[in-house]
């Protein structure tokens, strides 16, 4: 396979890019000391451990695609919500107290913002399900030229019948 921009025949799938770049970390330490002060001689011991990946530049550019979290979306219709009701308790209505004006601002704004995140879940469903599997095949069809960095893909194979 070739290189569309420089013609080079070093191409390497983006799955194994990405794949070459991760690392495990699993380290762990002990130690001890002493010293002599005012109240007399002091002993301390410790120990610490780290688990984690490590993650090159190039491994970051060369990543799958990512399907999109509801969650925070969620987190915050829950304190948007929390939030805007307080507002229009404490700050909008002059009294302070629920009386049925202050009620039905509270209800329209909890109409209007659910509105707001039913559309929002909507635009990220349709992502993850019809997107995102686009353009996670075009990744699975992707190469990175180890000479230039150019990032190209497999053209389709169809099927002439």
């Amino acid at each position: 396979m070739q290189c569309p921009k420089c013609k080079s025949e070093d191409a390497v799938k983006l799955s194994v890019v990405h794949a070459a770049g991760l690392s495990d970390i699993q380290s762990s330490a002990r130690g001890h000391a002493w010293a002599l002060g005012d109240s007399g001689l002091l002993l301390g011991f410790s120990s610490s451990q780290a688990i984690g990946t490590s993650q090159t530049a190039l491994s970051k550019l060369a990543a799958p695609p990512c399907k999109k979290r509801y969650r925070h979306v969620i987190l915050t219709w829950l304190i948007g919500l929390a939030l805007g009701s307080w507002f229009i308790l404490v700050i909008i209505s002059p009294t302070g107290s629920l009386g049925s004006r202050t009620l039905s601002q509270m209800h329209r704004f909890a109409f209007l913002f659910s509105t707001v995140i039913v559309l929002m879940l909507a635009v990220l469903w349709r992502f993850n399900h019809m997107i995102f599997p686009r353009r996670r095949e075009l990744w699975n069809r992707s190469f990175m030229c180890q000479r230039c960095g150019e990032i190209f893909q497999l053209p389709v194979e169809r099927c002439h019948s």
